[in-house]
């Protein structure tokens, strides 16, 4: 347990730099004379720890250290590869593939049991989600029309700094929020928009779905099954 600890306090340091005695106490929830003693088994142990006294002190590794690759256990890079597909299957980027690739390359062989996959975020998504990255990596503006619960449509224009993908395992809605939802799909909320045979083709691919006559439906599932529980 102890050779965990100042492990992680190594590795805590090595990400976080000075960090006071306290704050250390109250992240490995241990006390202050137990930091004490790890700081004196850590230089022992041939870690360049150093003590600084002040308002601002506190403990920090030399920046001369260097940790070694063996440090990290096969569990450590089994977590990193599963990371690192989670990373590809949302993205596809040549980049973290080449990564992964590296990793798999260094790393021993091993399972532990999870596997992240977000393909169903590339569904028509790829794109906007590689120019956001290049948006976020080159420092350029992008502008965006976003739609609220209202049916206010408005244009924002930002410098997004990173791009963050959120993935919902479930959605609950109420028979309100779904009303809007539908209304909002088929044109019948907020600014009019479909408009000439263009506003035609727009709208069925808004909508998803053609009733051709009272009785048959032709359309998604999901949203079928929507709209006949809220009707």
């Amino acid at each position: 347990m102890k050779a965990e600890r100042l492990y992680a306090i190594t590795v805590y340091l090595l990400n976080h730099g000075r960090t006071s005695a306290s704050e250390l106490a109250r992240h490995f929830e241990v006390s202050l004379r137990t930091i004490q003693r790890d700081m004196d088994s850590l230089c022992l142990a041939g870690i360049p720890v150093i003590a600084v006294n002040g308002a601002a002190g506190g403990y920090e590794i030399s920046d001369r250290f260097t940790m070694d690759k063996d440090f990290a256990t096969s569990d450590d890079y089994s977590h990193i590869l599963t990371a690192l597909r989670g990373l590809v299957s949302a993205t596809g980027d040549q980049r973290a593939k080449q990564t992964l690739e590296k990793i798999a390359h260094a790393s021993a062989p091993g399972d532990n049991g999870i596997i992240l996959d977000f393909s169903v975020l590339q569904e028509g998504d790829q794109v906007t989600l590689q120019r956001l990255q290049t948006a976020v990596l080159e420092k350029h503006a992008v502008e965006f029309t976003y739609t609220n619960n209202d049916g206010e449509t408005r244009t924002h224009n930002v410098e997004p700094v990173a791009v963050k993908e959120r993935v919902m395992s479930e959605l609950y809605l109420t028979k309100k929020e779904a009303r809007k939802f539908i209304l909002y799909k088929q044109g019948l909320l907020g600014d009019y928009r479909f408009t000439g045979k263009s506003g035609i083709l727009d709208f069925v691919r808004q909508a998803g779905c053609i009733q051709f006559d009272p009785i048959d439906v032709c359309g998604k599932n999901p949203e079928i099954v929507l709209q006949s529980r809220i009707g």
